[in-house]
């Protein structure tokens, strides 16, 4: 039986370096979707807070500063505690064969850079 608080903002953690894109998808899913949103700047604090937060989805950059997105995917859904969050990575390549391993290493969506903001709540909402 599930007791969450039906009222209560589904909580979106953003792992993504640059903190104009980071700002922006705060912007975009605080305002269009009513979500609270707590960031992380990198891969190792991103682990860290999605497993201490326990948050109802990840969105996550492909590239970071100190471990590659797909590894810090990887190691999301290897973990008990974190897999099973939704994953939605957020990549300004758009090659096939990115989205692919996307999805083999665990995603449920991908989306390219820059982000319709629209199509971002729109995705989120989806996966929740």
């Amino acid at each position: 039986m599930n007791f969450s608080n039906p009222f209560r903002k589904k909580h979106v953690l953003t792992i993504e370096d640059d903190q104009d894109i980071a700002a922006a998808i705060e912007l975009y899913l605080t305002k269009l979707g009513d979500f609270k949103v707590t960031k992380a700047e990198n891969g190792n604090d991103g682990v860290r807070m999605a497993g201490l937060e326990q948050p109802d989805l990840i969105l996550l950059d492909c590239m970071l500063p100190d471990i590659d997105g797909l590894k810090v995917l990887t190691e999301l859904k290897s973990d008990k505690r974190t897999a099973k969050i939704p994953v939605i990575m957020l990549t300004g390549r758009k090659w096939m064969m990115q989205v692919e391993a996307a999805v083999d290493h665990g995603a449920e969506d991908y989306l390219t850079k820059p982000v319709n903001p629209q199509e971002l709540v729109r995705r989120v909402n989806l996966h929740l």
